[in-house]
């Protein structure tokens, strides 16, 4: 079921609808992952809502928006109970109106603040990951950006979207020490 990543968006009732009978599917103590990502779908009904279905990302609305997000927030103020009942995965790191990777510390902070803006307070960003690794930066320095980050409260765990295990072991070595450190 896409969301908002079509020209004719899912009326908000009806997308509240899909997301409460996920949520409300599982077992109690259960969280459902809200996932959002640049190149995924939505292939476990009631277990997995993804952007590209119109769910969670910095660029996943008609025209690379934020507005699945907003859809999300929209959901959040008129159901609150249901944010402690998700984890939340934003993909992000393109430039903006376009799938290019950007990761750059500006631009990073950038797409963190404009996902963690569009969610109003609503719900906290558990997990960011770029969308695509920038080659114009290593994978240290983009770990370290997005650590800064983490230290600052903006979200609790950094992923990364395809790439390698030898990749995976380079951004932990410079992974964040915070109280809650995840890479």
């Amino acid at each position: 079921m896409r969301m908002t990543w079509t020209p004719t968006p899912v009326r908000d009732e009806e997308a509240f609808a899909a997301i409460k009978s996920g949520i409300d599917a599982l077992p109690p103590g259960v969280k459902m992952l809200l996932n959002s990502g640049e190149q995924s779908s939505f292939d476990v009904p009631g277990r997995l809502l993804d952007s590209c279905t119109g769910t969670p990302a910095e660029f996943y609305g008609n025209g690379l928006t934020t507005a699945n997000l907003e859809l999300l927030a929209r959901f959040f103020e008129k159901h609150p109970g249901y944010a402690d009942r998700t984890f939340l995965s934003v993909k992000g790191g393109s430039v903006p109106g376009v799938l290019i990777p950007d990761g750059s510390r500006q631009n990073l902070r950038r797409s963190v603040d404009a996902s963690i803006k569009a969610l109003r307070g609503t719900k906290r960003i558990d997990l960011f990951q770029q969308g695509r690794l920038d080659p114009k930066y290593s994978i240290e320095q983009q770990a370290g950006f997005l650590n800064e980050m983490v230290k600052e409260g903006k979200f609790d765990h950094i992923g990364l979207s395809v790439v390698g295990a030898e990749t995976i072991r380079r951004a932990h070595k410079v992974r964040s020490f915070s109280a809650n450190p995840s890479i």
